[in-house]
């Protein structure tokens, strides 16, 4: 059991290859209980697990089902703990505390959804950049890769005053930043159902991007003013910034990562629906861009 529930827990919370034989019956049952598309089977067994409600049941339902989740009392730390050790758990505590108090107390779709965010935040201080493999007595193996370092580009050009840019001006900074950081393939025309494919390329391209088109700084962080100004088309101010508030709130990683990871982990993913709207309602500019067909597909 205790190989199980490593493997339960690093596939679920880290970054997994293969899926363990429980885990799959599991999240088989929990797709169909759920009525879920069984398309999305093959996803969830790859281990992606997009931020959209039906993930987040689904989360729930598989935690629940091999015991790590209790809607009542939580991670079921009877489990976790010998796999954890205390200041680990402290940690994960208090991330679960933080983000569960902007969640209703009574959606335990996304309570469990977020409880699991902040265990992988957290193992992945232990596991992520330590290259390590792990063999269980199942016969399955995780790798977890080691972080490629990247040099991330300087965007020397960007001026201190902002003003909103053309989806032309913003096209143009990003596919700098893209090659700078070497990414091969990025795709505008993509789709919030999507899975956002993870590489210290593409972290490396969001970074700068969001450097570069002046939405963050090194020194000051997001810049609410600027985020405002591009993208918020009719929302007013106050709904805007609760809004996105909210869910930088649930996706805060924890004290000490890296600025790429905050801009990714905590910044992109809640804004990247609000990017693909500016992109689609700017789309007949977009696609008189030369050469967009490459990036657009």
């Amino acid at each position: 059991m205790k190989h199980l529930v490593s493997f339960v827990l690093l596939a679920l919370a880290i970054y997994p290859v293969h899926s363990a034989r429980r885990y799959r019956i599991a999240a088989e049952e929990c797709v169909q209980y759920l009525k879920i598309c069984p398309t999305r089977l093959e996803q969830y067994l790859k281990f992606i697990f997009p931020e959209d409600r039906e993930t987040m049941c689904f989360m729930r339902c598989v935690a629940t089902k091999l015991n790590l989740w209790c809607d009542r009392k939580g991670l079921n730390w009877a489990v976790l703990e010998d796999r954890i050790c205390p200041s680990v758990r402290e940690k994960v505590e208090a991330c679960v505390c933080r983000k569960l108090d902007l969640i209703d107390p009574y959606d335990h779709c996304p309570r469990a959804y977020y409880a699991f965010r902040c265990l992988r935040n957290y193992l992945q201080e232990i596991f992520l950049f330590k290259n390590l493999d792990r063999d269980f007595d199942d016969g399955y193996i995780v790798k977890v890769p080691s972080s490629k370092e990247l040099i991330v580009p300087s965007c020397a050009s960007c001026s201190n005053s902002f003003n909103p840019l053309t989806i032309t001006e913003m096209t143009q900074k990003l596919l700098q930043c893209a090659k700078k950081c070497q990414l091969c393939s990025l795709n505008l025309c993509d789709r919030t159902t999507d899975p956002v494919v993870e590489t210290p390329e593409f972290q490396c391209t969001v970074y700068c991007a969001s450097i570069c088109t002046g939405v963050y700084s090194e020194q000051k962080g997001i810049l609410m003013d600027n985020l405002y100004a591009q993208l918020a088309r009719c929302e007013t101010r106050e709904s805007f910034d609760y809004r996105l508030g909210l869910c930088f709130g649930r996706n805060a990683l924890p004290e000490g990562s890296s600025p790429q990871a905050v801009v990714f982990q905590q910044y992109f993913k809640c804004l990247r629906g609000d990017y693909e709207r500016f992109y689609s309602s700017n789309l007949e500019e977009l696609l008189q861009i030369p050469g967009i067909s490459k990036y657009c597909f």
